[in-house]
């Protein structure tokens, strides 16, 4: 594939940064390295990636990457199918993470299980807590809250079935602070 790419006299061009980000990608082994990249990359090209890493393991092709500039070589990498399959392994395994305030009303509360259900325009969110829901600090149902959820979202999705886990950090008063929106922020 040739790609045109502008010509600086210093620094790197979007091109050269892109290809930098591409190669880390791929050496990425752990889970970690990839939510780290999906915060600079987006949730979105890291599920390519992830598809084409799927269907490379599955054939058990390997791959030779080289960027080069003219006939100077810039960088270059090769991986066997192995490599592959432990890439794919580890953004299957990925989640992207972030916090989020949003106004709902809770209308379901498990001192058991610690589990709780709130609506959130209109959506019926499910999750977990821990001191968020205590004796100490008790809640009223069903009943509007502010609440601060640490979101968690499986970053390479089988079957395009999204999978979202919410745990509840803290309520408070709907009226109080800045809101933020449950809506899919991750994704770019």
């Amino acid at each position: 594939m040739t790609l045109p790419n502008e010509r600086l006299l210093v620094g790197e061009t979007q091109l050269d940064q892109a290809m930098q980000k591409t190669f880390e990608l791929m050496k990425a082994r752990e889970p970690t390295e990839i939510q780290r990249l999906a915060e600079t990359l987006g949730v979105a090209a890291i599920r390519q990636a992830h598809l084409w890493a799927v269907e490379n393991a599955k054939a058990q092709f390997g791959a030779n990457v080289m960027w080069q500039r003219d006939t100077k070589m810039v960088s270059e990498f090769r991986l066997q199918f192995q490599e592959i399959q432990q890439l794919a392994f580890a953004m299957g395994n990925a989640s992207a993470r972030e916090q989020i305030t949003v106004i709902g009303e809770l209308l379901d509360v498990s001192f058991h299980e610690k589990t709780f259900k709130m609506d959130v325009d209109k959506n019926i969110i499910s999750g977990s807590f821990d001191g968020a829901i205590s004796y100490t600090r008790p809640v009223q149902l069903p009943r509007a809250y502010r609440a601060t959820l640490n979101v968690s979202r499986k970053i390479a999705v089988a079957d395009e079935q999204e999978e979202i886990s919410y745990f509840l950090v803290s309520l408070g008063d709907p009226a109080e602070g800045p809101l933020g929106f449950l809506a899919e922020r991750t994704s770019r």
